[in-house]
């Protein structure tokens, strides 16, 4: 069938629609989940994950965090995963003491 897809055995599984092309590109927040963002609207989560996506978002103070870019520029954060992969991922041996230096380096110069 166009437009179907089936799941598990197709004999014993109903066939579902393709999903809605919108929800690809912008795909459900799951259940639990409240990414530390401010460009995404409150309205998609469920309660109470909206009192808790419109309180982030109305905080006076964020902590900083690497991973959500908050804490870093985006050269600075380009310049420590550049290190993390020369000096601990692609190095042989690594160095911790050189690995450590090069990381400290990498935060002040920023």
């Amino acid at each position: 069938m166009p437009g179907q897809v089936a799941f598990n055995d197709p004999q014993s599984a109903e066939a579902r629609p393709d999903p809605d092309p919108e929800e690809r590109e912008t795909p459900p927040v799951p259940c639990g989940a409240v990414p530390p963002r401010t460009d995404i609207s409150p309205d998609r989560f469920e309660p109470p994950l909206t009192a808790v996506s419109r309180a982030y978002q109305s905080a006076d103070e964020r902590l900083p965090s690497v991973a959500h870019g908050l804490a870093f520029t985006p050269a600075t954060t380009d310049s420590l995963l550049e290190t993390v992969d020369e000096r601990l991922v692609s190095a042989e041996p690594v160095d911790i003491d050189a690995a450590t230096d090069a990381l400290i380096a990498a935060v002040e110069d920023a």
